[in-house]
């Protein structure tokens, strides 16, 4: 399994930073994201712990479920289903207040689950999924800005 870890700073409060990345349906708003759907909504929060989230980013689909909420400062999630299959082991978003706005860490634990070929493959798995997780927290800073 490889380990990914993204840590970026977002000059914008952070409860406006939770909620875009709380809400699912703020995925598809997001480079690189095709469509984000909620299949169930979790408590007490249509967004929070139980919340099944379905997610295409084009060359991959997954199904996440929202396994812990602690709004505005945790998001933990676990891939349930996934193309290509993948063995997830956890994710988790945290965020910090700072001066200068939010940091967000995010971090996920994968590993391609292609018979012969995925444990060669899973370091490409994982630079992909930290190329795509810059992506949106930069998406969402330029968004935040703009609407500042």
């Amino acid at each position: 399994m490889q380990t990914v870890n993204v840590r970026h700073t977002i000059a914008a409060p952070i409860e406006k930073v939770f909620e875009i990345l709380a809400d699912h349906a703020n995925y598809k708003l997001l480079p690189g994201v095709k469509d984000s759907k909620l299949i169930r909504m979790g408590t007490p929060v249509k967004n929070g712990v139980g919340a099944v989230r379905w997610i295409d980013v084009g060359k991959a689909r997954f199904t996440e479920e929202i396994t812990r909420f602690e709004p505005p400062t945790r998001l933990d999630y676990q891939i349930t289903k996934s193309f290509p299959p993948i063995q997830h082991k956890c994710g988790i978003v945290r965020l910090e207040r700072t001066p200068g706005g939010t940091v967000v860490s995010w971090t996920s634990t994968v590993e391609l689950k292609i018979p012969l070929i995925g444990k060669l493959l899973t370091p490409l798995l994982a630079s992909e999924i930290s190329k795509g997780f810059t992506h949106m927290l930069e998406a969402i800073e330029k968004r935040l800005v703009k609407a500042s």
